[in-house]
């Protein structure tokens, strides 16, 4: 057994089965060794006599000629006593002490606090382990110990405290806010990633929180420009939870598909009677992608372990769009199944026959229209919210509020200068040829992204009416 590449405990005997280790708090090593002849249970009966359900061995691992460090009382102690173990620098120490001041009356634990503020207010680590107690304690009165540790010039305490936030969002008020847009024009990566799962967490009950993740600047590609992203997606159908369906009835196949090459893709087109959670599944094929009213449901890992899938779906009343599309070296055609949770065909839903099937699609096309701002916004977090803001700051790129009718100062590729008035066609030609015309004082650092007609249209249509 290997501890940063060194070695640290072996045995000859065939039964020596380490299997799991942590520091006691006298600093030594502990192992537990499984102690067990057998390695492949499903090679052997479970009468087997080999299999010994009493017999284990731990392992002390010591420094040698060291002594062992003297392990602190922690039960039957006052508060204070146990506050002052949470400066103990053995990790440890400080986790079994929070547990024990948690077990103590709230009151004492208080009072105790109160008394050890000139060590909280000069120790930002000791003050950290606090404010992990009041969170633990669900005490958020003291607004102070949260302010000062996310300017902390502990890096360390500044990213821990950022992360706790998440809890402070009421008891800090108009402050929050504020507070997440400071950090967010922060330099450190890794502050951004806490602020990221902050904001994660709160953006579905306030979604003004997403703005401030525009704030970040981060390169593109890197894990902060990923996480920025996928925080995006806070609009995607939630997961829900999914009952494996051991059989399915034959009928729930699908076979009304429309498109040309339905080795590759397909689209189908039903109406519901009534919004209900639907199973959307596939067979045969790791390569398989599927949306659901055109958001994204499944997307392929190429893996053939994952060959097969079930998802639950929610469908709205009314007409509803399914479309699967394979990726990679696909070469077995896709087995799709609509079910309900029993693997049933599903009440009040109406499949129309492959001739109707065009009739529906514009139905579904006219009412999805009305709904171009919601998809607009969606567009505009997955491809445009890292580089720029829509509350007139400036960031990678300006400010797309405000922009209709305004003289604007743009260069060609030759570095020439002219003035233009930005109108739709000056937008469109913004977003498919960036660099051809960009605006002063900004650097041509747009790439080419790929969008459909539809999601360029419905982006030009919400610039325009954004103030």
């Amino acid at each position: 057994m290997q501890l940063l590449g060194k070695l640290i405990i072996k045995s000859k005997n065939k039964i020596f089965r380490p299997s799991d280790l942590g520091f006691g708090l006298d600093g030594a090593l502990y192992i537990s060794d499984f102690y067990y002849p057998i390695i492949g249970h499903a090679q052997h009966s479970i009468r087997d006599k080999n299999r010994d359900y009493a017999n284990g061995r731990i392992w002390r691992v010591t420094k040698k000629d060291s002594p062992l460090l003297k392990s602190p009382k922690l039960t039957d102690r006052s508060a204070s006593d146990l506050l002052s173990l949470l400066k103990d620098d053995l990790l440890r120490v400080r986790q079994l002490a929070r547990v024990e001041l948690e077990n103590l009356d709230q009151k004492d634990v208080l009072e105790a606090i109160k008394s050890q503020a000139s060590s909280i207010e000069t120790n930002d680590s000791y003050a950290l382990e606090i404010l992990w107690l009041y969170e633990r304690l669900k005490n958020f009165e003291d607004t102070k110990i949260i302010r000062r540790l996310v300017k902390s010039d502990n890096i360390n305490v500044k990213r821990a405290a950022t992360r706790s936030l998440r809890w402070w969002k009421e008891p800090l008020g108009s402050d929050f806010v504020p507070i997440l847009t400071s950090l967010a024009k922060e330099s450190d990566a890794r502050v951004h990633v806490a602020l990221i799962s902050v904001i994660s967490h709160l953006q579905r009950s306030d979604e003004s929180l997403s703005e401030v993740i525009n704030v970040i600047q981060a390169k593109p590609k890197s894990p902060v420009s990923i996480l920025k992203e996928m925080a995006s997606w806070k609009d995607l159908p939630s997961i829900a939870a999914e009952f494996p369906l051991l059989k399915v009835d034959p009928k729930t196949f699908v076979t009304q598909w429309l498109g040309k090459d339905l080795k590759k893709e397909g689209t189908l087109y039903f109406e519901s009677d009534t919004a209900q959670e639907l199973i959307v599944g596939h067979s045969q094929n790791p390569h398989v992608n599927i949306d659901i009213n055109d958001v994204p449901l499944l997307r392929s890992s190429g893996n053939v372990h994952a060959k097969d899938s079930q998802n639950n779906f929610l469908v709205k009343k009314g007409i509803n769009k399914v479309r699967f599309f394979t990726s990679g070296k696909s070469k077995k055609p896709a087995r799709i199944y609509i079910t309900d949770k029993t693997g049933r065909v599903p009440q009040s839903v109406t499949y129309a026959a492959a001739s109707e099937q065009a009739e529906m699609a514009k139905v579904f096309d006219s009412q999805q229209a009305l709904q171009w701002k919601e998809f607009a916004q969606h567009t505009f977090s997955a491809h445009c919210a890292t580089c720029h803001m829509t509350n007139g700051n400036r960031a990678v790129g300006p400010a797309l509020n405000g922009l209709f009718g305004k003289k604007q100062t743009v260069l060609d590729t030759k570095g020439n200068k002219s003035t233009i008035t930005i109108d739709e066609a000056y937008i469109r030609k913004a977003i498919l040829d960036p660099t051809s015309l960009y605006p002063e004082g900004y650097p041509p650092l747009m790439p080419k992204i790929d969008l459909s007609t539809e999601k360029v249209d419905n982006l030009v249509r919400w610039i325009k009416h954004m103030y």
